[in-house]
């Protein structure tokens, strides 16, 4: 499987290349990748349960671990969808119009 890594690194740099993708924005994007998330307890408080108590599970765990990457991720899509519904949300959801 190290081979297949190895072609898909080739091909998104070669994406990134053709998009003009700066060097800046992937060291930040890879940064942020591994960076400790901890949602605000009102956008936490706005999803239901039983996800909510399965993000929070996940995000306790090392970062490393696979559930917290997943919890991770979900919650950031949880907090999209909350955007523009009266939830307390910290983005203008004016600003994301355009998308």
């Amino acid at each position: 499987m190290k081979w297949l890594n190895s072609v898909e690194d080739r091909l998104r740099r070669q994406v990134h290349g053709w998009f003009l993708v700066p060097d800046g924005v992937k060291e930040t994007i890879a940064v942020l990748q591994d960076a400790a998330y901890t949602p605000p307890q009102a956008l936490l408080d706005a999803v239901k349960e039983p996800l909510r108590s399965r993000i929070r599970e996940g995000l306790a765990l090392p970062r490393t671990e696979l559930r917290y990457r997943w919890a991770r991720a979900i919650m950031l899509m949880e907090t999209i969808n909350q955007m523009g519904n009266g939830a307390p949300h910290p983005l203008a959801s004016a600003r994301f119009q355009a998308f």
